[in-house]
């Protein structure tokens, strides 16, 4: 299964500190995916308000994607671009709809600060395992459904298709749409049969 690390290594700390000098106001951290070509590069922006975010994020944005060309590797790693933007403070639902909807360079996911998982080591590490890659979803095993007593056999489907001689024409005639509407029909009421 993929997995997040932090991204350390001299590229790693050559962006993170261009970053820095860019933005002082702004955290900056670089997680990657675990595979040979760390497929999936996600940085994340921790700003010191809603505001601050709010005036900086296009200008944080555009310098992450330029930062980045250096250190993604492999041929669909700018398609797995991320950036996590986190602020103390709620951004409005209209500069949240902005930011997550741009589409320049990077897929922008915002986030509370006070909504990071507290129970775990790295809390942003843990994050974008959940929100990127779904390590929080689980799958639980099917109930059989008993509420339809009848259901359509094989055998069924194979004496209506076997009953019904030639194909069912796919042009757009009205003719045809009839037969189609009748056969459709006909295969619905063997379900409801007794």
């Amino acid at each position: 299964m993929l997995k997040i690390l932090s991204s350390q290594g001299s590229d790693s700390e050559q962006v993170v500190s261009g970053l820095s000098r860019s933005f002082p106001q702004v955290e900056f951290k670089i997680y990657r995916s675990d595979d040979s070509q760390s497929f999936i590069t996600c940085f994340v922006s921790i700003f010191k308000s809603a505001a601050e975010c709010l005036t900086q994020w296009e200008s944080v944005n555009s310098t992450v994607a330029m930062s980045a060309q250096g250190i993604m590797q492999g041929y669909a790693a700018p398609w797995n671009l991320y950036l996590i933007i986190v602020t103390p403070d709620h951004l409005t639902k209209d500069a949240k709809y902005r930011i997550e909807n741009d589409r320049f360079a990077a897929r922008k996911i915002t986030i509370l600060s006070t909504d990071l998982p507290q129970d775990a080591t790295d809390g942003y590490k843990t994050l974008i395992e959940n929100v990127i890659l779904g390590s929080d979803l689980h799958i639980l095993e099917a109930k059989t459904q008993v509420n339809n007593p009848k259901t359509l056999e094989d055998s069924d489907i194979r004496k209506f298709l076997l009953s019904r001689p030639g194909i069912i024409p796919p042009d757009r005639k009205p003719a045809s749409s009839e037969l189609r509407k009748k056969y459709i029909n006909e295969l619905l009421n063997l379900t409801t049969k007794s």
